[in-house]
């Protein structure tokens, strides 16, 4: 007879022991047996560390920066734009993850540097080798730094706009009144 233990953890992250006597049968004499479980919390505690989330920006921008890499295969296709929405959804996903990482902000702001290129239009920039090529080394950079600095944000931008890959923006609109 199966014996099932159900063990689960709040949103506290506390681990803690389920334990449960089972007598076993048939047998000459009567055999109880304890079955323990227990959830070791520390590793979902590290989940929201600064560590943690480094390791995933680093996981992730790696993965993006492939992919890409990867529209060179797209590039002359009609439907180029329906494979440069899976990078938009993937960055912003890995915006929203790293959110609440005070030390993460320059990651973020460059990525959301990256995000904008592809807006309004932007995603035919990489249509072009040196555009992907550049935004896959950001990226590549990404994934293997321990920490993004301001410095890292500046050269990025000053990178995206030497290779004249530029983010849509909207036009302003002068309201002018007598």
């Amino acid at each position: 007879m199966p014996v099932n233990i159900v063990h689960e953890m709040g949103s506290d992250f506390l681990g803690g022991t389920v334990t449960r006597e089972h007598v076993v049968s048939p047998s000459d004499s009567p055999t109880i047996v304890s079955i323990s479980s227990s959830v070791v919390s520390t590793p979902a505690q590290r989940m929201n560390s600064p560590e943690y989330l480094a390791t995933v920006r680093r996981r992730k921008a790696k993965t993006i920066g492939v992919a890409v890499a990867g529209l060179e295969k797209r590039a002359g296709g009609d439907d180029f734009e329906a494979y440069t929405y899976k990078i938009v959804e993937d960055i912003r996903a890995l915006l929203i993850q790293l959110s609440e990482i005070h030390r993460e902000g320059n990651t973020r702001e460059i990525l959301r540097q990256i995000r904008d290129t592809f807006m309004d239009g932007g995603h035919s920039q990489y249509k072009a080798p040196l555009v992907r090529k550049t935004v896959a080394t950001i990226l590549e950079t990404l994934s293997v730094a321990d920490e993004v600095t301001a410095e890292d944000v500046d050269r990025t931008w000053d990178l995206l706009f030497d290779r004249g890959i530029r983010a849509s923006i909207p036009p302003i609109v002068v309201v002018e009144g007598e």
